[in-house]
């Protein structure tokens, strides 16, 4: 009994003790490879706070004043009938032109937004940073399924 119990320790270590070929991650022929990727939540507005909106946050809940010294410029596009229109802002606050393009833009079409800044940190020389962003605005009426009988 204890010629069988010191074999079964002898074979159990040996077992343990050196790995097998392959239970190595780097000698798999058909190794998986994968990489994430950040997928940031859509951006959406009614069009009831569109009209309403006055700043880019307004417009864009996930954009921060806070990373922002100095505005170079905010350039607003859409399309319109086919046509991009195009209107720009020294800042945050939208202009009078930007409200009128958003109003306008035809339905189902994204509106970009591209804000050029100086970024806010302790460097002594920034390089001008650009944010560019979309939104759509949410339809009136959510579609559905019919429903059949």
């Amino acid at each position: 009994m204890k010629n069988i119990r010191n074999k079964l320790i002898l074979l159990l270590f040996i077992a343990l003790a050196f790995p097998h070929p392959g239970s190595s991650q780097e000698n798999l022929p058909n190794q998986t490879r994968f990489e994430v990727h950040r997928i940031y939540p859509p951006v959406s507005i009614t069009k009831e706070k569109l009209l309403e909106a006055r700043t880019l946050v307004d417009i864009n809940r996930y954009y921060k004043l806070s990373w922002i010294r100095e505005y170079i410029s905010v350039v607003v596009l859409t399309s319109d009938k086919g046509r991009i229109r195009r209107a720009v802002s020294k800042n945050d606050t939208l202009s009078r032109k930007q409200k009128e393009i958003m109003k306008m833009a035809d339905v189902g079409t994204d509106i970009s937004v591209k804000v050029r800044y100086i970024p806010e940190n302790i460097l002594p020389h920034n390089d001008i940073k650009e944010i560019n962003f979309t939104f759509t605005v949410e339809p009136e009426n959510e579609a559905r399924f019919s429903a059949r009988r």
